[in-house]
């Protein structure tokens, strides 16, 4: 957190200052420099958001000075002022009043780290109670950097000197250290043993989920043995290096150019999904650090321990309420998606519709020329001329489809009328064709007896032969 802001203010006669606040934590006190508006340059303001806020030397204009305390239940600016931006001033003091309480729980800590520290220079081997009494004080260390009681900077401060203390304990137990290396190596080459049969599987590219199972049980034994750092760190990019090949090699790389847009608006309609659960979910643990602050604050017999509850409960307050407002907008965004998802999914069904009344005509046409074929076939091959006719009848009859087709796509919404229209045109002509089939067949054989008779003082076997041409 930064310890320098700047703020304009104003007087009650709407006079205008440039204020520049500086917060001492070790103190506890907050430092002003007061500008009045004619001094203030653009070259100044730049030189305060660029330079000093970035604890940087300027020089400053004519100026007054004062210090105030900070304190949550009063202003630190100086009487008689009051901020253009008042929002962003009480946000600052709800920082800068966890930053104070922090660094005295800093100091605390580091007054008892002081302690072991010379206790474990005076020690000439290792010492089990004082190895406890370390790991001890680094537990409360990590609990306040994981209520994030302690900065970072504070966290590691302390923690480079525990480091520092652990190296010396450890220093005095480098046989038991030793044997666990040797552990270590000979556990880091039984798994690698392993990956190598693994690996040769996924080159291979079969049973991949059998493979994929291999992977699990590696990795939950990797969780129970013994490992030191450097050896678990390989094993576990070998282990993440062979997950991700076997599910290239099942689901391959991924990304599809050719989705539709519902598809692709479906795949951001998921995501933003995922993302409104996670910020619910963040809110929520929000919500029970809060409550959880809210009951250790009341239970607390610190006084110190309890001012940083109070100040948290300020900051947890305050991300609330950001994230919030970050959710809401989320929930405009995910009822634009809906709205639009409505739009393209009856744009779907309408061509879907469409396609299925092409499909159902192309069904129909194909009907209807297997329908002649099947005619063709059951008359007698020798009638030529009813063969043409039917081969004209058949050509009429795409011919019309084609026309009804071209119909379709100018007045789609009349689809279902022109089907019925174009059957009963086909209707016709076929019982057109079946009237002209039938008179060609008594022509025929009208003029098959004719021959008959004339072919009658032939001989037998010419008479048995012209019959069967006829």
């Amino acid at each position: 957190m930064k310890t320098r802001i700047t703020a304009w203010c104003k007087d009650a006669n709407e006079a205008k200052y440039l204020l520049a606040l500086e917060l001492i934590p070790e103190t506890n006190m907050v430092q002003c420099k007061q500008f009045k508006d004619e001094v203030v340059t653009d070259q100044f303001i730049e030189d305060l958001n660029k330079k000093w806020r970035e604890n940087q030397d300027i020089e400053f204009p004519e100026h007054s000075s004062s210090e105030k305390e900070l304190s949550l239940s009063s202003s630190i600016l100086p009487d008689g002022l009051t901020a253009e931006q008042e929002g962003d001033i009480s946000v600052k003091v709800n920082e800068w009043n966890f930053m104070v309480l922090s660094t005295k729980l800093y100091q605390s800590y580091k007054s008892e780290l002081d302690e072991l520290k010379d206790r474990i220079e005076r020690v000439e081997k290792f010492d089990k109670g004082i190895w406890e009494n370390l790991k001890g004080f680094w537990s409360k260390v990590q609990e306040q950097l994981r209520e994030k009681n302690l900065f970072r900077e504070h966290g590691n401060m302390l923690k480079e000197v525990t480091n520092d203390l652990f190296s010396k304990l450890k220093d005095l137990r480098t046989q038991m250290d030793k044997e666990f290396n040797q552990e270590s190596a000979k556990n880091k080459q039984s798994l690698y043993e392993e990956m190598e049969q693994i690996e040769a599987k996924i080159t291979e590219g079969k049973r991949l989920q059998a493979v994929f199972e291999e992977l699990k049980k590696i990795q939950q034994k990797l969780r129970n043995l013994k490992l030191n750092k450097e050896d678990r760190s390989k094993i576990w990019e070998r282990i993440d290096k062979a997950f991700k090949e076997v599910k290239e090699k099942k689901f391959g790389s991924a990304g599809q150019p050719g989705a539709s847009p519902l598809e692709r608006l479906d795949k951001r309609y998921k995501g933003l999904l995922e993302a409104i659960k996670k910020m619910e979910n963040s809110i929520n643990r929000d919500k029970s650090d809060l409550e959880y602050q809210n009951r250790r604050e009341a239970r607390s017999d610190n006084q110190l321990e309890a001012q940083i509850s109070i100040a948290k409960i300020a900051m947890i307050e305050e991300r609330i309420r950001s994230k919030s407002e970050k959710l809401t907008e989320m929930n405009r965004t995910r009822e634009d998606l809906e709205k639009r998802r409505v739009n393209l999914e009856a744009q779907a069904q309408k061509q879907q519709q469409e396609d299925d009344k092409k499909r159902l005509k192309k069904e129909l046409d194909e009907k209807i020329t297997s329908e002649l074929e099947e005619k063709s076939k059951s008359s007698d091959p020798k009638l030529e001329k009813l063969a043409e006719a039917i081969n004209e009848g058949k050509q009429k009859v795409k011919d019309l489809a084609e026309k009804a087709e071209e119909k379709l796509e100018e007045l789609s919404e009349q689809v279902e009328e022109k089907l019925e229209a174009i059957g009963d045109v086909v209707e016709e002509k076929v019982d057109a064709l079946e009237d002209k089939v039938e008179e060609l067949a008594e022509d025929a054989k009208a003029k098959a007896k004719a021959l008959i008779e004339k072919l009658k003082g032939e001989e037998a076997s010419e008479e048995s032969k012209e019959d069967e041409e006829a």
